[in-house]
């Protein structure tokens, strides 16, 4: 859905609500899928998980396309749910050298170009479930975090980035 309404975008062309059809029909196929794995025993569970599974989705993409009228037309989206692997970050202390590999996945990768012509990013961690236990994450993870977004995008990217923020949105 991520891929398909905002990707390449600038905020000005996000649609304000969500796209109820696309969302239904790439519902149907993960649906679909999902029976296949493991089927139900009984049509009603089945219709109750699929009614919560639609509700909570329209929450969220709904605050989604809200965040979008937030932020200014100069970011475009340039990417969602970008996987990377093999990330290192490698760390002297006195007597060792520790090399550390990350993979993961940056929910969406927003960037433009200034009037010089240089890239500029900004990395977005959608989060959800307990707000006082993400704020804490969030405090003791941030620096981090963002270490590692930026070394990611700029192995995936092969140059020298500038992350302007990491944002964190709760949902």
């Amino acid at each position: 859905y991520c891929n398909e309404i905002f990707l390449g975008k600038a905020a000005k062309d996000i649609p304000p609500m969500p796209n109820d059809k696309l969302l239904q029909k790439i519902m149907n196929e993960h649906v679909e899928d999902m029976l296949k794995k493991s089927p139900y025993m009984s049509n009603t569970a089945f219709k109750i998980e699929c009614d919560l599974i639609w509700k909570n989705c329209k929450i969220y993409l709904e605050k989604m396309h809200n965040e979008f009228s937030d932020i200014g037309n100069k970011w475009v989206v340039e990417a969602c749910e970008k996987n990377f692997s093999d990330v290192n970050i490698k760390f002297q202390s006195e007597d060792a050298f520790v090399n550390l590999k990350f993979s993961g996945q940056m929910d969406r990768i927003d960037s433009y170009v200034d009037e010089t012509g240089k890239k500029h990013y900004r990395i977005i961690d959608y989060k959800s479930g307990s707000r006082k236990r993400n704020e804490e994450n969030i405090r003791l993870y941030h620096n981090v975090q963002h270490i590692v977004y930026k070394l990611a995008l700029e192995a995936i990217s092969n140059e020298d980035v500038e992350v302007e923020e990491v944002c964190f949105l709760h949902f």
